[in-house]
């Protein structure tokens, strides 16, 4: 499905740095995806905080029902409209369960986390029905999104990692790029060396076969 993204949504997303659509997915879609983490969490819900991040990062490679979202052209399509691009790269997919409490403490948004210099903006799909929530800009019901800029002005509200860590809640984050993004030495990144599986290093250019042009 195609979404018809009006001006007045393209100016709230440039001048905040953010935006939330209510109810884009479907009850019974949304609970696919969310039956299909649940599965996934079963054996892996004893790992520590960092080792479980990790094994959360691109579900998109081991799931095909993750890799449909994050492969979704209608996602990439306002992504791409909010961010004034010609076209995207997905980067990765993230899932959040906060179960555990936040031990990236000394760090402030997803950007202090990640590998990647190139990074556009981040879809952030609520897929819980927890009502209780403490964040401003985070989704808020079963089935919403919320587009955050990478880059952040003074004034705009950043994804926050906190937020993300706060109460009981499941997200699914997508990040999406330039398509020029490099792998970049990051050591605060608990994924740091994943991508060498790949076979890239530090500073190459992000390629078709393992990061997908989504639009």
């Amino acid at each position: 499905m195609k979404y018809l993204i009006l001006d007045s949504q393209i100016n709230f997303f440039q001048e905040n740095g953010f935006i939330e659509f209510e109810n884009i997915f479907p009850q019974e879609k949304i609970q696919i995806i969310e039956n299909e983490i649940d599965t996934i969490f079963k054996s892996k819900k004893n790992l520590d905080f960092f080792k479980q991040y990790i094994a959360f990062r691109d579900l998109f490679r081991k799931s095909s029902i993750i890799k449909k979202i994050t492969l979704d052209k209608s996602i990439a399509s306002i992504a791409k409209t909010l961010s004034n691009r010609s076209s995207l790269r997905l980067l990765f997919d993230q899932t959040f369960i906060t179960n555990k409490k936040n031990l990236f403490e000394s760090f402030k948004t997803i950007n202090d986390v990640i590998s990647f210099q190139g990074a556009v903006c981040y879809a952030v799909i609520k897929l819980d029905s927890n009502t209780t929530i403490d964040s401003n800009n985070l989704p808020k019901k079963q089935g919403s999104l919320t587009f955050f800029k990478s880059s952040l002005a003074e004034n705009h509200m950043p994804l926050n990692l906190k937020d993300l860590y706060s109460n009981s809640h499941k997200f699914l984050l997508i990040a999406y790029g330039d398509i020029r993004t490099l792998y970049k030495l990051n050591k605060n990144d608990p994924n740091l060396n994943y991508l060498k599986n790949f076979g890239y290093s530090f500073g190459d250019k992000l390629k078709d076969e393992f990061h997908p042009v989504v639009f």
